[in-house]
């Protein structure tokens, strides 16, 4: 896998390098305050403005990072403190006997039977009152 990581950065370097050469026209970069201004080639431009984002996002996403990373550790210290309440509060129940942990008989319960059902169909037409004729 590092050779593949190699090979990606190697292909990338020389892509901005040739994107550099083609790129050195030179460019003029006035400020907004004063009268001052810097000519310089469009290549370092451009790579400077690519450097100022990717520096900018990783200070944003690296702040939430950390905030993350906080409220994870925030979060298993409160599970940890939850499952050692957990363990005193099971440890603080009595032990019941072993003789009260035989099941009970259990009593049968009312039911009634269900009724059968007809095999012929005559019975159902009689109940339904036979309305052929």
């Amino acid at each position: 896998m590092s050779f593949v990581k190699f090979v990606a950065a190697v292909i990338l370097l020389f892509l901005i390098a040739s994107f550099g050469v083609k790129n050195m026209q030179p460019l003029t970069l006035a400020y907004f305050f004063g009268d001052h201004s810097v000519q310089l080639p469009t290549f370092f431009a451009l790579l400077f403005s690519v450097l100022i984002g990717a520096v900018l996002s990783c200070a944003f996403f690296g702040v939430r990072h950390l905030r993350l990373l906080r409220q994870t550790k925030h979060l298993e210290r409160q599970v940890r403190n939850l499952q050692e309440e957990l363990a005193r509060a099971v440890a603080a129940v009595p032990a019941t006997p072993a003789a009260a942990k035989q099941p009970q008989e259990a009593t049968p319960s009312p039911v009634t039977p269900a009724a059968e059902p007809r095999a012929d169909h005559t019975a159902a037409s009689q109940a339904l009152g036979n309305r052929d004729g």
